[in-house]
């Protein structure tokens, strides 16, 4: 039987249009891709394993695939010029509408247009992990007031909110780190505000340690997408 296909195209960045990546019931589409971030696609848990609200965040290594080829320019992209930035369309009939047959078609047309050998390993990754103190804990519980979560990039305000805002809003606008996990062990909710520029990491984590939470380096056991170079190389189409 004919094996149903996607489209692959590289040619630089659709003016006017932002990075995006997407599944529908039957389709697959991803714009002003990088090829790590399609590999993250076909092979990830889900589309949005990244984002701190999702079950599955925390179990993925989120900073892309771990790359073990001679040559990664490929790899290397540029938003701004639309260097390797490539978009991916798939549309399948509905009797094949799930998650994972259209990622093993997507898995298929990567290796026909790249040829790269693709593993998922369970590896010991860098993480940042979010604690504090006992006497925090105590002072950041909530006093009751009606929920706020209001933030920008120079301050955020909560009222009678979990933690997870706070991974949230540092995720937010620190995507490019390691993830970021909440061990603190507080179980309800916190009142907490920040005034700080949060895009300045630094600056981020000296108000943080004001507040008694501390973002500190750790490591864990997390799945991982491996690429390596294929016995044969195949010439990349244009």
């Amino acid at each position: 039987t004919r094996r149903q296909k996607g489209a692959i195209t590289n040619g630089g960045a659709i003016e006017g249009t932002e990075p995006l990546g997407f599944f529908k019931p039957n389709s697959i589409l991803a714009t002003n891709s990088s090829l790590g971030r399609l590999y993250e696609t076909a092979y990830g848990d889900t589309i949005a394993w990244f984002c701190p609200w999702n079950p599955d965040y925390g179990k993925w290594w989120t900073s892309g695939p771990i790359l073990e080829v001679e040559d990664t320019s490929l790899f290397a992209f540029d938003y701004d010029n639309g260097k390797n930035l490539f978009c991916f369309n798939l549309v399948v009939p509905s009797s094949k509408a799930n998650k994972n047959k259209m990622q093993e078609i997507m898995r298929a047309e990567l290796k026909d247009y790249f040829g790269y050998d693709v593993r998922i390993e369970r590896r010991l990754m860098p993480y940042w992990r979010l604690v504090t103190t006992e006497k925090a804990r105590v002072s950041l519980r909530t006093k009751g007031e009606r929920p706020v979560r209001d933030g920008s990039e120079v301050a955020m305000i909560l009222k009678n909110q979990p933690v997870s805002t706070v991974i949230e809003f540092i995720w937010n606008m620190h995507q490019h780190e390691p993830l970021f996990v909440d061990e603190t062990g507080i179980r309800g909710n916190i009142d907490l505000t920040l005034n700080c520029v949060f895009t300045d990491f630094e600056d981020l984590k000296r108000e943080l340690k004001k507040n008694g939470l501390y973002l500190e380096n750790g490591e864990k056991e997390m799945q991982v997408i491996v690429i390596s170079d294929p016995k044969n190389e195949p010439a990349i189409r244009n």
